[in-house]
């Protein structure tokens, strides 16, 4: 609409008594045709109020009848018992009202039947028990009544969801509390949660306990052979010294007959002592907990345990000097066919060890390479890695190396890639952790180039803080392995600086989903804000 006050819009300008006049006038028409259009509005919200109210009982009506004709409410009874079980998490059910099977009885009654009748559904189940140390708390405090509280909830709540299990084999991992039971919760004289697992113990198939408290554990020690059981994981959650009883050695769990997995924490026991089915073992982990008295472990009981596991495929283990030097092993080199993975966690005087690993397994068919470790000192020889060159490069069919770089000097690892298997797929290096030993960053682009050869087919690269090459020379690698006969999948590189480039949104448009790339770098310091009104009091 014309009007001369148009060049006044948006600044100061206040109008004088003459101009008053004039806006009044300007603007009472359009008012006037405002309340009339306000008037024409409601009446066609009310025109369409009344149209989406007929809609909605229409819809209820025709949603109501078409809702009888479902597919899902004709299947048969066995069919919507596959269809909850293919609900179920890969992993142990959480007590989640998030997820099946309690998410499924929420659905309806006739789902809610079903599922509470399923057996299958009931048969996988973690336990997580509140961490909370209330035991020198007076049995009116607050906190310890919540807690104890909270512990009779879960205790039904398990024994109930265990009790629909039918006669299943079951599937258990425990998360327990370090602390005592405060009270006969879970049975009498302050059991622990372990206890009231036991009258379940005959239909365990896979249990993981983690934290397991000295009274749970004496208490697995009476358990008879238990015949459905074929993967125990335990983790003591305490260290006990040397002068506390040992009593790994005799319990009968370890005596099933059908345990083929095998991973065992704790603070001292001898692997070895352990009755055992050696034979059926196929995949085994051992590790210790580190008290500062924590004995020597070495090569020969990997040798040992090797020799008694023909069928072994997996082996985690912890070797150790930290009571002192490499002892003199020995013990006839061993060969074995059938592993294919093997991991070990080097500490103390690691360089010997390492040399002593390599120099007497002989693992034709190993596929998953992962040595890991905490070295004493930078004492490492050239002998090391030239042994760990020649233990690699006989591996015919190694497709993934996990290693750390302390091993090696920068010519020694250069050597070790010019002697990789060609059956490497994916390289993870990654440095010493310990303050002690020296910064290893000699991965620099001339190494990226040695990686970038015709013939090299490893297609998944993680580098973790032992770089020191630039963004550019990063972005110029991955640009040359995409161009050649075997381009990347995944890199993963953790840098210790700060970022010079973003090249992510290079890398994403060239390759979209081609290529996986994950960069992490130092993050630039926070600048301190300042706050004017700190420390200012009102009168």
């Amino acid at each position: 609409m014309p009007s001369t006050f148009t060049s006044k819009f948006g600044t100061n300008y206040g109008a004088d008594d003459a101009e008053m006049g004039d806006i009044r006038k300007l603007i009472s028409g359009p008012n006037a045709r405002i309340v009339a259009l306000d008037d024409e509005i409601r009446l066609l919200r009310q025109r369409i109020d009344n149209l989406l109210k007929e809609r909605g009982e229409l819809a209820s009506f025709v949603n109501n009848h078409t809702a009888l004709l479902a597919p899902i409410r004709r299947l048969p009874r066995d069919v919507v018992e596959e269809l909850f079980v293919a609900c179920l998490p890969s992993r142990n059910c959480a007590m989640s009202f998030t997820e099946a099977p309690l998410l499924l009885g929420r659905v309806c009654s006739s789902w809610r039947t079903i599922a509470w009748s399923t057996p299958r559904l009931w048969s996988q189940l973690h336990i997580s028990q509140p961490i909370m140390y209330v035991e020198d708390r007076p049995a009116e405090d607050r906190l310890r009544m919540w807690h104890e509280e909270a512990l009779a909830l879960l205790r039904d709540a398990f024994i109930a969801w265990l009790s629909r299990s039918g006669d299943c084999n079951l599937s258990i991992s425990v998360q327990c509390s370090q602390y005592p039971s405060p009270s006969d919760i879970f049975g009498p004289d302050k059991q622990g949660i372990v206890a009231a697992l036991l009258p379940f113990a005959a239909r365990w198939e896979h249990i993981r306990i983690m934290d397991i408290t000295p009274e749970d554990f004496i208490r697995l020690q009476d358990l008879p052979a238990l015949p459905r059981l074929r993967s125990f994981d335990l983790t003591e959650g305490y260290y006990r010294e040397l002068s506390q009883p040992e009593f790994w050695h005799a319990h009968n769990i370890f005596r099933a007959p059908n345990i083929t997995r095998l991973r065992l924490s704790g603070t001292r026991f001898d692997p070895l002592l352990l009755p055992l089915r050696w034979e059926s073992l196929t995949d085994l982990s051992i590790f210790h907990s580190s008290p500062p008295n924590m004995p020597f472990y070495g090569l020969s009981s990997i040798l040992e345990i090797l020799t008694r596991c023909p069928n072994l495929v997996t082996l985690c283990s912890w070797l150790n000097t930290f009571t002192g030097g490499v002892p003199v092993l020995n013990h006839d080199s061993v060969r074995h066919t059938q592993l294919r993975g093997l991991q070990l966690d080097f500490g103390g005087d690691i360089y010997p060890l390492v040399e002593q690993v390599c120099s007497h397994l002989v693992l034709p068919g190993l596929e998953h390479l992962h040595f890991m470790g905490r070295a004493q000192s930078e004492d490492r020889t050239i002998s090391t890695h030239e042994e760990l060159t020649s233990f690699l490069g006989v591996m015919e069919h190694l497709t993934s190396v996990e290693i750390f770089l302390d091993l090696f000097t920068r010519d020694g690892f250069v050597a070790l890639l010019s002697r990789l298997p060609a059956s490497v797929k994916q390289l993870h290096l990654f440095p010493d952790s310990a303050t002690w030993v020296a910064d290893r960053e000699f991965i620099d682009y001339e190494i990226l180039e040695l990686l970038s050869r015709p013939g090299v087919i490893i297609d998944t690269l993680s580098f973790a803080r032992c770089t020191s090459f630039t963004d550019e020379q990063l972005l110029a690698f991955i640009h040359a392995r995409m161009a050649s006969a075997c381009p990347l999948k995944q890199v993963s590189v953790h840098f210790k600086r700060e970022a010079e480039r973003d090249i992510l949104p290079e890398l994403l448009a060239a390759y979209g989903g081609h290529l996986t790339v994950e960069l992490d770098y130092r993050q630039r310091p926070v600048r301190q804000r300042l706050f004017p009104f700190q420390g200012l009091q009102e009168d």
